[in-house]
């Protein structure tokens, strides 16, 4: 311990709790936008503790307990230091850890080190609290670390091919989607006589209840095609042995519902939501909930003192949902880098106001059932059942299934045969084309960041010089795959108004942009760097999506963005 704390006793710690969504777009925000523009920069350390030195997709675990084959287990599990290797030591520290204590009086925070005796107490300059909420199933969720999460996977992997019957408890995203994945697994689709019947209970009168009841019931009728039987408005009063309901292994339980029925089953899982992982914490800075008691416009931990944030599911700031949490980090991160300005030496270079994050309240879930069907909507609208599929499916189901429909598929949608990883990798070998250019990062409906790199890798090989007119608007798709499109424009000959994200000084910018000429480029590889510069700058670390517009000095633009296509 004495060694830790004489690297970093000289430093202005800024001390993320959480190393899943909120922790990790936090940590990477701060370093490329906040940090840097700070008078004395190099006095300021981020430092993530997390009880886990990998992260993981949460929302996958249904599936992903089935089988290793579910997933490419280097694509679920990612290794939380490797993501942050182009960080220099001085100003990057990842400790693996639980928070053990929180003095907010005294801005102190201790964690337990995994395989250290002694606690770590560090005295932060800035504390984001972003460590989440644990599951009542040790399958569905890292309640610890990666390493205890495979050990249940693989009890749970022994038993499950003994099983009779199940039993699933929860009828939101987590309850369905593991009553759907394991009744395809064990009873295939269209199941008139499951092999292993499994029930489905739900306190709600109706399955999801986030989503519209017509959307629900679409979810309880292919819930029965996989041999999954619904009660809905009916509670579990108790369960016996207890501890099956902690182990995730199969046991044989006997469960009482609130009607006084009970149901024997070889397998319980309770999918009943999620606990805010906060017992740290005093208790004068909690809600009822136990989530954080959090401002939902500034993200400021308003009790807690100066310089304290909440995000994610242990804060109170929103629902928990993966999108409000990536649409909140630029607001927290905006108002912490202001925060951080008033407390320097330079107070007057900091903005005159917060920036103000405003929940999305739109209906928005995305509910898989089973590995071919699924329910959701985005923003309101209902999406179909293949495009939920598609969204949540992994790449490998969804090419099969298109290349069976269409085997030139490849050819005839642009799909190199170059991997996502491995264009994704040549991000940093893009050329300096847009260097420290504006670049847009908000408007835009998301794409698939890896296809977008794909894209961009694939227009490396076009030949020609490619042309865009003069005219107002004159954009034109230069490739699109898997719905996701990169366009290329020449500004128009009209001048008009650009709102654009500054890289350097993270401010909104106006100004008017003029061409009155064609513009032709050297050659694709230009629109290329320029997908690549959004996905190096657009991107927020956590998660898969990705959109934006790169301004080049020369008047002209790169799109990356949904498409359909």
């Amino acid at each position: 311990m004495m060694e830790l704390s004489n690297t970093i006793a000289s430093k202005k710690l800024i001390v993320i709790l959480g190393g899943s969504y909120g922790g990790l777009s936090t940590a990477h925000y701060l370093l490329k936008h906040a940090v840097p523009a700070l008078p004395n920069a190099k006095d300021y350390k981020i430092v993530i503790i997390s009880p886990s030195a990998e992260v993981m997709c949460r929302p996958a675990c249904p599936r992903a307990m089935i089988s290793d084959d579910m997933f490419p287990q280097d694509k679920l599990f990612v290794d939380i230091p490797s993501i942050f290797k182009q960080y220099d030591n001085e100003k990057f520290l990842f400790i693996q850890g639980t928070a053990a204590s929180l003095n907010h009086g005294e801005k102190m925070v201790s964690a337990a080190q995994k395989g250290k005796g002694d606690p770590i107490t560090l005295s932060y300059h800035a504390l984001i609290i972003a460590t989440g909420a644990s599951t009542p199933s040790p399958l569905l969720g890292l309640n610890s670390d990666s390493e205890s999460l495979r050990k249940s996977w693989a009890d749970f992997r022994k038993g499950l091919p003994q099983v009779k019957s199940i039993v699933v408890v929860g009828g939101g995203p987590a309850g369905v989607e593991t009553a759907g994945e394991l009744g395809e697994y064990l009873n295939g689709r269209k199941a008139r006589r499951p092999k292993v019947p499994i029930t489905l209970v739900s306190s709600t009168p109706e399955l999801l209840p986030t989503l519209r009841p017509t959307i629900a019931r679409k979810a309880e009728g292919y819930l029965s095609q996989v041999g999954v039987t619904v009660l809905k408005g009916t509670r579990v009063k108790d369960v016996v042995p207890a501890e099956s309901e902690f182990t995730g292994v199969t046991t044989n339980t006997t469960i009482t519902l609130d009607s006084g029925k009970t149901i024997a089953t070889d397998l319980y899982i309770p999918a009943t939501g999620t606990r805010p992982n906060t017992s740290f914490i005093d208790h004068a800075l909690l809600l009822p909930d136990g989530r954080v008691n959090t401002n939902p416009l500034t993200l400021r931990v308003d009790s807690a003192g100066p310089r304290v944030y909440a995000i994610g599911d242990a804060s109170s700031f929103a629902r928990p949902a993966i999108h409000n949490i990536l649409s909140a980090v630029p607001v927290m991160c905006a108002n912490i880098k202001r925060d951080l300005l008033l407390a320097s030496d330079r107070p007057e270079s900091a903005s005159n106001k917060d920036r103000l994050f405003e929940e999305d309240f739109r209906e928005t879930q995305l509910v898989p059932v089973g590995k071919s069907k699924g329910v959701g909507a985005a923003m309101g609208y209902q999406l179909p059942s293949f495009m939920v599929w598609m969204i949540k499916g992994t790449v490998e189901e969804v090419l099969k299934e298109l290349r069976t429909i269409n085997p030139n598929y490849d050819q005839d949608f642009g799909i190199t045969t170059l991997t996502s990883t491995e264009a994704i990798d040549a991000v940093t070998q893009a050329d300096d084309t847009f260097k420290d250019g504006p670049v847009n990062c908000a408007g835009y409906d998301d794409s698939d960041r890896k296809r977008l790199a794909q894209g961009a890798r694939y227009l490396l090989d076009v030949k020609g010089k490619p042309t865009r007119g003069p005219d107002p608007g004159s954009c034109g798709r230069a490739s699109c795959s898997w719905n996701s499109a990169i366009y290329w424009c020449n500004m128009a000959s009209r001048c008009f108004f650009l709102v654009f994200f500054d890289i350097k000084n993270e401010t909104d910018s106006v100004g008017t942009i003029q061409d009155s000429k064609a513009k032709t480029l050297n050659s694709f590889k230009e629109i290329s760097d320029g997908a690549y510069y959004v996905i190096e700058k657009c991107y927020r670390g956590v998660g898969t999506f990705v959109s934006g517009r790169a301004f080049h000095k020369d008047n002209w633009t790169v799109v990356g963005r949904w498409d359909r296509c």
